[in-house]
């Protein structure tokens, strides 16, 4: 049983280009992100299994060009094109059994091209302050903790000669965490919880502030659609820190 829906048939990009989306992918994002075959919810874009035309799995999004050219449902195994286009995929019963044995025709589509820049230095932004008392001649152990969203910020704001989709705003996110997993050599969560443990002297002084700062690394997107570039800053919250600082 497949989903059917009208409310959106594409997204408009700068340059006043329209780069179509697929009726199953228009019915996955019009029904909050469920499969058009079994209804299976999934939990974002990267949940979602994306393979080349040649049937090839791949890394996420994290590939050039940066579409899929199609995705698959990771509980069902249905398998759909990114993109609109005249040719047709079959789903059958071996298909789920082994996914990867689909015979799966060429797609052709105009895609954007983004290119990620990582700037050197990091930004360091105060969050909160917690004011804390030592009787004198006390030392006493606290334990502070904070979760941390790892979310992607860009500043879509200053996109100009159109707009993008919510969805495909997603995709470029993901892409930028990727990038810089790759430089950091390290993965990231959607969240984490960062716990600290410190003495407080109060032989020293009697008032300690905590504070939490959080460090975003920045950097720009280079967005190319129908010839045309613009830059757009973003930044990512990498981590939190607390700092002790006697008053």
């Amino acid at each position: 049983m497949k989903n059917k829906s009208s409310a959106v048939f594409g997204f408009f990009v700068s340059g006043g280009g329209i780069i179509p989306y697929s009726e199953e992918t228009i019915s996955f994002l019009a029904s909050g992100n469920k499969c058009p075959n079994c209804s299976h919810q999934v939990l974002g874009w990267a949940r979602l299994n994306s393979y080349s035309a040649d049937g090839k799995k791949l890394n996420y999004w994290r590939v050039a060009p940066l579409f899929p050219d199609l995705v698959e449902c990771p509980k069902c195994y249905y398998r759909w094109k990114f993109f609109r286009d005249s040719q047709t995929i079959t789903n059958d019963s071996s298909s789920v059994e082994n996914p990867q044995s689909q015979q799966i025709n060429s797609i052709k589509t105009v895609q954007p091209n983004i290119t990620i820049h990582l700037e050197q230095e990091s930004e360091r932004n105060r969050t909160s302050n917690e004011t804390v008392l030592v009787p004198p001649g006390v030392k006493i152990t606290v334990k502070r903790s904070r979760t941390v969203e790892h979310t992607v910020d860009v500043s879509w704001s200053d996109l100009k000669g159109g707009s993008l989709d919510l969805g495909l705003k997603d995709i470029f996110g993901i892409s930028i965490k990727g990038e810089i997993e790759k430089k950091r050599g390290r993965s990231y969560k959607e969240s984490e919880t960062i716990e600290y443990e410190v003495e407080l002297n109060g032989e020293k002084v009697s008032q300690y502030n905590l504070v939490w700062t959080d460090i975003w690394c920045k950097g720009f997107i280079e967005l190319t659609i129908n010839n045309t570039t613009q830059m757009l800053p973003f930044r990512f919250r990498d981590s939190s820190e607390l700092e002790v600082i006697p008053v």
